[in-house]
């Protein structure tokens, strides 16, 4: 009895909790099951990751860029840098330029090394919005050997690598590259062609412009291109354009001359664009083809503004440039004809915007090209028909029309307020209007956009001159008005 109390007492602890005996511990191994694997980091996946955080304000960036510095030594960085390079798509490549771009000038071999894979990945695959980025860093890390790499660039497969190269390698070019440009205008390719001619324009000189002038009668593609860089180069390509123009006119080079010499002499001096060039440019303005007569209706249009004596192209010339601004078919380089034409259209025919009468051009122009006759800087009021001459000013809600005594039976104008002169009186504000800027295009000068809505216009038969403003204060303009 005693011995099956005591091994009764020997069980409880087992049976019991609280006793002395314990459970053994699990073993190691069901633990590890349980729990999730953790896959260690590598320094590549790091980097990239690290990359993802290169977006956001300059101060993020340069906070990662000095975090980077301090986690990555020298020669892991350059193998991360080429690795990287290999493989990334756009928004990696971008943050990537910006990585290579701070550490890979330290070290000479590097930037060599990771120049040349970025050469490598230019000329090999499309990097869509990265290309920039990638080409401006290249030339960077190239040092003295970026031109050529550049040069490799425009000669490569893929079009949107050529046309950032065309734009990186303009400021970096020379004289001594004028034979790379003029062969690669050469070219067969229309594309290689057009990035010749961005080479060219970044070549102001005459070998230059007489490409650009050869280039003139080609298709308008490539016609229009040289146009545009004749233009860009100013008045470095004065001489060449001048010598084409003096010419008989042979082709549609001729217009595209003209049109460019107007553009350039209308941002440098009126004088570039001479007054003899007006009989040729009317012959042509009568050209069977849509965009010869628009191309010469612009610098014939600057003609007749300084007084050339044209006469009978007047509402010609508006047409032409109706069929830029408002046309009814498709007009070649039209992107390049726009605005000068509108700007032409708007001087020549004196339109100002009325609130509330805002017409489609064409329907304006259809009451209006009956004995029309386009406005001049200047027409000269003397003793001889003073008695005729009338100055209208015209703003919102403000009609005024200041009557020479000749014309004081003549009928009245709906709107307007009249006044009559005598003929002393007219001669004697016609004076102050040309002494105060009226005829002066520098001091009438406007570089805004915005429609014109008040205008001052001094006629006399057979000519009128007018300033057109839009409401933005114009000290010169405004003294005319007071």
């Amino acid at each position: 009895m005693t011995f099956v109390a005591s091994l009764l007492l020997s069980t409880l602890p087992q049976v019991f909790p609280g006793g002395d005996i314990k459970l053994p511990p699990r073993p190691a191994a069901a633990d590890a099951a349980q729990a999730p694997a953790v896959r260690p980091v590598s320094e590549m996946e790091r980097f990239r990751r690290d990359l993802m955080e290169m977006q956001g304000p300059e101060t993020k960036v340069e906070t990662k860029l000095q975090l980077m510095a301090a986690s990555y030594a020298q020669p892991a960085m350059e193998s991360l840098i080429l690795e990287v390079a290999r493989s990334a798509r756009a928004n990696e490549m971008i943050s990537l330029m910006v990585v290579a771009r701070r550490f890979a000038p330290a070290v000479p071999k590097t930037a060599e090394r990771v120049g040349d894979e970025l050469l490598f990945q230019l000329l090999s695959r499309p990097l869509a919005e990265a290309t920039r980025s990638v080409v401006e860093t290249m030339a960077a890390l190239k040092g003295a050997a970026a031109k050529p790499a550049l040069m490799e660039c425009l000669r490569g497969r893929i079009a949107g690598v050529r046309r950032q190269a065309a734009e990186v390698i303009a400021p970096l070019l020379g004289p001594e590259d004028l034979p790379f440009a003029v062969q690669l205008s050469r070219e067969q390719s229309l594309d290689l062609q057009l990035r010749g001619i961005d080479l060219l324009r970044a070549l102001p000189g005459e070998g230059s412009a007489q490409r650009l002038v050869e280039l003139l009668s080609r298709d308008p593609t490539l016609a229009g291109a040289a146009c545009a860089a004749l233009i860009g180069q100013g008045e470095a390509a004065v001489p060449a354009l001048q010598q084409l123009v003096a010419a008989p006119p042979i082709d549609r080079g001729y217009a595209y001359g003209a049109f460019a010499l107007a553009q350039i002499a209308e941002a440098v001096r009126p004088e570039l664009l001479q007054e003899p060039l007006a009989a040729n440019l009317a012959k042509r303005l009568a050209d069977p083809e849509l965009l010869t007569r628009s191309l010469v209706a612009i610098p014939l249009a600057d003609l007749l503004f300084r007084g050339a004596a044209v006469p009978g192209v007047d509402a010609a010339v508006v047409e032409a440039l109706l069929d830029v601004v408002q046309p009814l078919q498709f007009v070649p380089n039209l992107d390049l004809l726009r605005r000068p034409a509108e700007e032409r259209l708007q001087r020549a025919t004196g339109r100002i915007v009325v609130a509330g009468q805002g017409l489609p051009w064409r329907d304006w122009w259809r009451d209006q090209k009956d004995g029309f006759a386009a406005v001049r800087s200047q027409v000269v009021v003397d003793a001889g028909n003073a008695a005729m001459a009338v100055v209208t000013l015209r703003q919102e809600q403000r009609f005024v029309r200041l009557l020479a005594e000749g014309l004081a039976d003549a009928a009245p104008v709906a709107g307007a307020v009249e006044v009559v002169l005598t003929k002393e009186q007219m001669l004697e504000l016609v004076a102050a209007l040309q002494a105060g800027g009226l005829a002066d295009a520098a001091a009438m000068r406007i570089d805004s956009a915005l429609p014109r809505m008040r205008s001052l216009q001094v006629q006399v038969p057979g000519g009128r001159a007018q300033v057109a403003m839009p409401l933005a204060p114009h000290a010169r303009f405004d003294a005319l008005v007071g």
